[in-house]
C-alpha cells in the first residue's frame, strides 16, 4: 500500500505539471510581427496575423511596404519636383499636364468618389485649404477670400486627355490629404495578399484596413483617439475585414477670437463642419471608407449623400457633442463592437 500511494503522488503530480504547462501555453499571448514607422505625414502600423507561416525576411516584407508609402508621399504630399498632385496644380488655367499612370489612377478614383458622395468629398478643395493657411499659421479667411475659393472648388472644371489633367481655371489645386492613407493603405494589401499574406491589419490614428480573419474573437481592435485630444485612446472598435476611416475635429484645429475652428470644410460652403464631433464610416476598401467619412461629417443637414455613396457605405458611427458629453449614434456593420475605454 505504502510503494501504492507513493506512485500515485508521482503519477498525480506529473499530471498537475503537465496542466499547468498546457495551462501556461494557453495564456501566453502571440507577439505578431509588426512594424510602426512615421510616413504619410502620419504614424503607420502593419501587423501580420501569421502565426505558424514561415516567413523567410519578415523585415525585407515590412521595408517594402514603408518604401511604397515613402515613395507616394513624395508624388502626392511632399514638397518637391516629384510631387505629381503639384504638378497638376501650377498648370492650372494654362497647361495640361502629363502625370504618372499611378497618380492619374488615383485622380479618377477621386472623381468617382466625389460623384458617389454627392459632391461633399472633393480633392479640388485645395483653395479652401490655401484660405484658411492650414499649411501655415491656420485663420479665418475674409468673406470675398473664402467666396473666392468656394467658386474654385463648386465650379472649376478639369480635362483629361490621355493620362494628361488640365484644370480649367488658374488658382484651382487638387489636395488629396484626405484620400492618400486610404488609396495606399488598399495598394499595400494587394501587395501583402500576392506574397502570401491572408491576415492582416494597417493602421493610423484615421485610417484602419484589416483584411482576413482577427485572432480576436471579437474582431480586430480599430483604437480611436478622443475627438479633440491627439495621441490618446478614447474609445476601441472591434470590426470585421474592410476599410475604416475616422474624423474628428482635432484635425487642424485652432482657436481665434474665442472659438475653435478645424481644417474638416464643407467644399460647398468653405466652412468647417459643426453637425458632428467624430464619425467612422466601414467600406469595402480603405480609400472609399476614408473620401465617404468625409462626405458624412462635413454633410449639412440639407445635403443628401446620393443613394450610389449610402450604398457604398456599409456601416457607419456618428458622434455627437452636448454639454462636454459625446453620444453616438451607430448602423450597419457598426452597429455594434464600439467600446470606450474607462
Amino acid at each position: 500500500m505504502k510503494k501504492l500511494s507513493i506512485l500515485m503522488i508521482v503519477v498525480l503530480s506529473a499530471v498537475s505539471a503537465g496542466l499547468l504547462v498546457f495551462s501556461a501555453c494557453k495564456s501566453k499571448t502571440i507577439e505578431y510581427p509588426t512594424e510602426t514607422r512615421e510616413t504619410l505625414g502620419t504614424k503607420v502600423t502593419i501587423t501580420l496575423y501569421a502565426e505558424g507561416q514561415l516567413v523567410d525576411n519578415i523585415q525585407r516584407i515590412f521595408d517594402q511596404a514603408f518604401a511604397t508609402m515613402a515613395h507616394w508621399e513624395q508624388m502626392t504630399l511632399s514638397g518637391g519636383d516629384l510631387n505629381q498632385v503639384t504638378k497638376i496644380s501650377e498648370g492650372a488655367g494654362t497647361q495640361s499636364m502629363t502625370v504618372d499612370p499611378e497618380v492619374f489612377e488615383m485622380i479618377m478614383a477621386a472623381t468617382r468618389l466625389h460623384d458617389s458622395s454627392g459632391q461633399l468629398f472633393d480633392i479640388r478643395i485645395g483653395p479652401l485649404f490655401d484660405a484658411w493657411d492650414f499649411d501655415s499659421t491656420p485663420t479665418v479667411p475674409d468673406s470675398a477670400t473664402l467666396a473666392g475659393a468656394v467658386e474654385l472648388v463648386k465650379n472649376g472644371g478639369m480635362f483629361v486627355a490621355g493620362k494628361s489633367i488640365l484644370l480649367a481655371k488658374e488658382g484651382m489645386r487638387f489636395d488629396v490629404r484626405h484620400l492618400v492613407e486610404g488609396y495606399i493603405f488598399d495598394l499595400i494589401a494587394k501587395q501583402l495578399l500576392e506574397q502570401g499574406f491572408l491576415n492582416f491589419s494597417i493602421a493610423s490614428p484615421s485610417v484602419f484596413l484589416a483584411v482576413g480573419n482577427s485572432p480576436d474573437q471579437r474582431g480586430f481592435d480599430f483604437a480611436l483617439h478622443h475627438p479633440l485630444i491627439a495621441d490618446s485612446i478614447w474609445a476601441n472598435v472591434y470590426v470585421q475585414s474592410g476599410g475604416y476611416a475616422y474624423l474628428s475635429p482635432i484635425i487642424g484645429r485652432f482657436e481665434q477670437d474665442g472659438k475653435f475652428y478645424h481644417s474638416l470644410l464643407n467644399p460647398m460652403t468653405g466652412l468647417p463642419a459643426e453637425n458632428l464631433a467624430g464619425t467612422i464610416v466601414h467600406a469595402e476598401n480603405a480609400a472609399t471608407a476614408e473620401a465617404m467619412a468625409y462626405a458624412v461629417f462635413v454633410r449639412n443637414p440639407d445635403q443628401e449623400i446620393p443613394e450610389e455613396g449610402r450604398e457604398l457605405i456599409k456601416g457607419s458611427i456618428k458622434i455627437t457633442s452636448a454639454n462636454g458629453q459625446f453620444a453616438t449614434e451607430t448602423s450597419g456593420t457598426l452597429a455594434t463592437g464600439f467600446e470606450l475605454v474607462h
